[in-house]
């Protein structure tokens, strides 16, 4: 059948408090990976105070550069071995899901989540915006101001391909429009 569509957006930073508490009280196990240095240790520390009973099986924080073989297989090795049920993957997107899509088989977990900035928001690192700029679609303008040497680019970055992919689609359109039809092909 077709996927059902979800019936409104669902932020990395609302799902990982969701799951957090529904594995704190099914006794599931959560991997946190990836994040700044120091963030997915403070991000444990506040979900277990917050959620009692929930288990961090795991914390891992490669440093931001390509993994040699040999590193990334050691840290597939420590994520197969905390055997979590749940893996939270902060790396930022598109590199998160790629990984995810990458590994996920070789990990054996059952699900596997890229939450972005997630684990920075759990930790208190930052605030999530207002509820009214979450509703309205523009969470995004909080995180940029919040940090902007980082946002600045990679938001513009997203624009421009968003602007780029509207104006191949709108081309497209304007060519099908002034195609021939095949009924005007035929009588020439």
């Amino acid at each position: 059948g077709l996927p059902t569509p979800l019936p409104e957006r669902v932020a990395g930073s609302d799902l990982i408090f969701v799951l957090c508490e529904r594995a704190a009280r099914e006794g599931r196990r959560i991997f946190l990976l990836g994040a700044p240095p120091g963030v997915a240790e403070e991000a444990a520390a506040a979900l277990t105070a917050r959620y009692p009973g929930l288990t961090i099986a795991g914390v891992a924080c490669p440093p931001f550069r390509k993994l040699s073989d040999r590193e990334h297989e050691a840290l597939l090795a420590e994520i197969r071995a905390a055997k979590p049920d749940v893996l939270f993957v902060a790396f930022g997107q598109p590199k998160g899901e790629r990984w995810i899509a990458e590994n996920v088989a070789r990990i054996g977990v059952p699900v596997a989540v890229q939450v972005g900035a997630s684990l920075e928001f759990a930790a208190g690192r930052f605030a999530r915006a207002p509820r009214w700029m979450q509703r309205s679609g523009v969470e995004w303008v909080f995180r940029m101001l919040q940090e902007p040497r980082r946002l600045v680019s990679r938001y513009a970055a997203n624009a421009a391909f968003l602007g780029r992919l509207k104006l191949r689609r709108l081309v497209r359109g304007l060519d099908a429009a002034h195609a021939p039809s095949e009924a005007s092909v035929e009588a020439t």
